[in-house]
């Protein structure tokens, strides 16, 4: 894989294995959302964000229910969960639709995904601590072009 864990044509899917998916594009960040929203439809304590350009996925297997939910600050968006199981696989806004955030827990080699910021920290459950090399933003960054450059940066070859 890729410097951080990832790379095009990696493959996911959902707990009961009706709906699978592969990426189709290179990722553009991956962090950490600590909103409540995020908390509570994951039923954990934050979601591992993977971005990816809008149609940067392609379901191979089955099909996908799209659930309209509200993210933090009001924003309406999909999330795309298996119809059987109701794993939710992926979200994307309603409007501008430039980027898809795949749940990353739920591709098939997460073992070496590291996420290079956490957002919404301010909802962060207490006992958790964060690594000192990544970003970190009490709610969501004005703009996600710092976490895009750091994400860019780390999967860059070590020039030697």
């Amino acid at each position: 894989m890729g410097g951080l864990g990832i790379v095009t044509n990696a493959t996911g899917g959902c707990l009961c294995g009706d709906v699978r998916y592969r990426l189709r594009a290179e990722p553009i960040a991956l962090y950490c959302c600590h909103c409540t929203e995020c908390q509570t439809t994951s039923g954990s304590s934050f979601v591992m964000a993977l971005r990816i350009p809008y149609g940067g996925l392609s379901v191979t297997k089955g099909s996908v229910r799209l659930c309209e939910r509200a993210e933090a600050g009001g924003i309406a968006r999909n999330v795309g969960r298996c119809p059987s199981c109701l794993t939710a696989l992926w979200s994307e806004r309603l409007e501008g639709r430039a980027f898809q955030t795949v749940y990353a827990g739920t591709l098939d080699d997460s073992a070496n995904l590291q996420p290079v910021a956490h957002i919404w920290i301010q909802d962060a459950q207490p006992w958790i601590r964060f690594d000192e090399r990544t970003l970190r933003f009490s709610q969501s960054p004005p703009t996600m072009q710092p976490i895009i450059d750091v994400w860019r940066q780390r999967q860059s070859p070590k020039q030697g």
